[in-house]
């Protein structure tokens, strides 16, 4: 089993920690309240849950990607209704789409596409319309996730050798490079207060963001780029993908697993 997201939400007045595993086209969702139930059934029709699910800003839908129908295998970025099961596609489909991320004001969504070989960040509006290329430099660039208060996209860029950490306005200009280190660093999320960022680093000779490596947990001050140690662990695919800070950025939630054999 693979851990795809760990995402907290409040719903029905009742923060939870909600956990999604898959297995090949098995999707569990641990569940204890009906509204909770339409998730895990709306999860489990979905036949090309894949990479990555976030909650929309109300709490209403989930945005992941999905087959655009049952004879297409590439997908595209959908809303799952939670309380209807309707799906909307919202994207073009494309062999690689990943992390979808909401704006804060829940108009525009982010995220990883690969058009001509390129992997780029884009963004779309959650009503429909155009995409729009945000990134253009060569290589990878990957993992957006807004700032809580909108006026920043961060992401992961390899323009510069090593995975580093990097941020933009939300219309693509003003890119800047924010760690830069021996590592290779992936996936940044800003806390919901503003203050702190954490990202998930590698040693520098790993290619990519595999599963089963040693990896670090890193937390980094918005205010005096200090970074420091958060934990070390057992993980990488699936240990910090998607944001998982509490609402009150008091607590993280990741993933650290271990090899089993039989």
């Amino acid at each position: 089993m693979v851990l795809l997201v760990i995402d907290w939400v409040l719903l029905l007045e009742k923060l939870l920690l909600v956990v999604v595993i898959v297995s090949l086209s098995l999707v569990i969702a641990m569940y204890e309240t009906w509204a909770e139930r339409k998730i895990a059934e709306a999860l489990i029709e979905s036949n090309q849950l894949g990479r990555c699910v976030r909650w929309s800003g109300d709490g209403k839908n989930l945005i992941t990607m999905d087959g655009v129908s049952s004879q297409d295998t590439q997908p595209s970025i959908v809303l799952l209704g939670v309380e209807d099961g309707h799906r909307k596609a919202l994207s073009p489909p494309n062999s690689y789409l990943a992390y979808p991320t909401p704006s804060p004001d829940g108009k525009m969504l982010a995220y990883c596409a690969q058009r001509n070989g390129e992997f780029d960040i884009y963004t779309i509006p959650v009503s429909g319309g155009e995409e729009t290329r945000l990134t253009t430099a060569s290589g990878l660039d990957d993992g957006p996730d807004y700032s809580p208060d909108g006026k920043f996209i961060y992401f992961n860029s390899e323009r510069t050798g090593l995975m580093q950490i990097w941020r933009m306005k939300p219309d693509g200009s003003e890119q800047e490079q924010i760690t830069s280190d021996d590592y290779n660093n992936w996936f940044a999320h800003p806390s919901p207060d503003g203050k702190w960022i954490v990202f998930l680093s590698y040693d520098k000779n790993v290619k990519g963001h595999p599963a089963g490596q040693d990896v670090t947990l890193r937390l980094m001050s918005l205010s005096d780029k200090k970074i420091k140690v958060l934990a070390k662990c057992f993980g990488g695919q699936g240990t910090i993908n998607v944001p998982s800070w509490s609402p009150d950025s008091s607590q993280i939630a990741f993933v650290s697993y271990q090899m089993v054999y039989p």
